[in-house]
């Protein structure tokens, strides 16, 4: 039993050392700012694009509980799988919403402002960042098996590859079961070569969209659609016809729903950025990510009640 017991132990550091190298041959850094609208207008979120790589984790993970931001906006090709499934874990803890690019290029990019327009895509280990959000929406995302870049097979022994390619699957499918995406989508991710890549159709993304199923359930019952409409009067419309009066009242009722549950999710994720806070101050994770900030060399003007 031991023996077996250390096998396993080692299969897992070579997996998780090969997940570390998995990703884009001397990527740069993404980057990771809070992000303007297309006209130019501050807009609440942090923004991620361009290749992800070791070190971009730490620097989201100050950027987003150093602002109040509740949306990660998403617009990059892929990188390192490990960096990305870190993200994506934070992004579920506190419980942020997730935005891809829009097929649309043009909706797009009145949404957020993005530096490069071949970043406008949500690919590879961005899929995993995606997958992290209690709210997603976005249309352009692309995905393949886990990808281990040639140096990091140069430097491992045969048995070493072998056992971590094999095992690699198991991390990801793993990580993306727990998130809640699809077996379907799973499947077709394992199927894809790595040099490939299967961008989900429309009945895919759909699926994908909007509160995860375990969220939309206690939403449901916080914000009840039935007791909303009886209490939700529609604008008056003069000459409107019974049809557009019902319309108008069911768009009202659609908003207040909408606006019903946003609330009780801002709550949430005030409640749970104050607690990491205090934890990471009690341990010194929030000193270190502070003094690592003068390192990245920042130069952003930092949202009011940020960590300084």
């Amino acid at each position: 039993m031991p023996s077996q017991y250390f096998v396993f132990l080692r299969r897992v550091f070579v997996t998780l050392f090969l997940i570390c190298l998995a990703g884009l041959d001397g990527a740069r850094a993404a980057e990771i700012s809070y992000p303007k609208s297309g006209s130019g207008r501050q807009i609440s979120g942090v923004l991620i694009e361009g290749p992800i790589v070791a070190g971009d984790f730490d620097k989201f993970e100050y950027m987003i509980l150093n602002s109040e931001a509740e949306h990660v906006f998403l617009a990059s090709p892929g990188g390192n799988l490990l960096e990305a499934m870190k993200i994506g874990e934070l992004i579920r803890k506190m419980k942020l919403s997730v935005v891809a690019p829009e097929e649309n290029q043009e909706v797009w990019s009145i949404m957020v402002r993005v530096r490069d327009p071949a970043n406008n895509v949500c690919a590879s280990a961005c899929f995993f960042i995606y997958a992290g959000g209690v709210n997603r929406s976005g249309e352009v995302l692309g995905i393949h098996r886990p990808r281990i870049t040639d140096d990091a097979l140069r430097s491992a022994s045969l048995d070493q590859a072998a056992s971590g390619l094999a095992s690699i699957n198991e991390v990801a499918s793993a990580y993306l079961r727990k998130m809640g995406i699809p077996y379907s989508v799973i499947d077709k991710m394992n199927s894809v070569n790595p040099e490939d890549m299967h961008w989900l159709s429309e009945e895919d993304f759909r699926s994908l969209s909007g509160y995860i199923p375990e969220y939309q359930d206690w939403l449901d019952a916080k914000c009840p659609s039935f007791e909303i409409g009886l209490r939700v009067q529609a604008k008056p419309c003069e000459g409107c016809s019974v049809d557009e009066m019902m319309r108008n009242h069911d768009d009202a009722v659609e908003n207040e729903i909408f606006a019903c549950k946003e609330i009780l999710i801002s709550l949430e994720r005030i409640d749970i950025r104050q607690k990491i806070i205090d934890e990471y101050f009690n341990s010194g994770r929030l000193k270190e990510l502070i003094e690592k900030k003068k390192v990245w060399g920042l130069t952003e003007v930092e949202p009011e009640g940020g960590l300084n």
